[in-house]
């Protein structure tokens, strides 16, 4: 996660959000903010600053965001206790 405050940025945060897509139909996608939406939601966790707009932050609510680590590659992944169905690959959920 210190690639976050590498950026020079003093403000910059994790946005994650919800996303239609994948066989299940809803994603998980994370990008680099600058700044909050009005209306979004946010806390910080080991100094780095999470963020999500209120739609995502409905489907979000009680999901931890971790550090995974696949062959060869390191990425975010999403725990989300909530989510009614999940997709063999785990890239995609149905809402409860």
């Amino acid at each position: 996660m210190g690639m976050v405050a590498c950026h020079g940025i003093s403000c910059v945060q994790l946005r994650v959000f919800i996303k239609g897509g994948g066989c299940k139909g809803m994603r998980h996608k994370c990008s680099l903010a600058s700044c909050r939406t009005v209306g979004d939601a946010g806390m910080t966790r080991l100094g780095v600053r999470l963020v999500a707009d209120p739609l995502s932050h409905m489907y979000l609510r009680g999901s931890v965001v971790d550090c995974g680590t696949g062959v060869g590659d390191a990425r975010l992944v999403v725990y989300q206790p909530s989510a009614g169905m999940v997709c063999s690959c785990g890239a995609s959920f149905a809402p409860a």
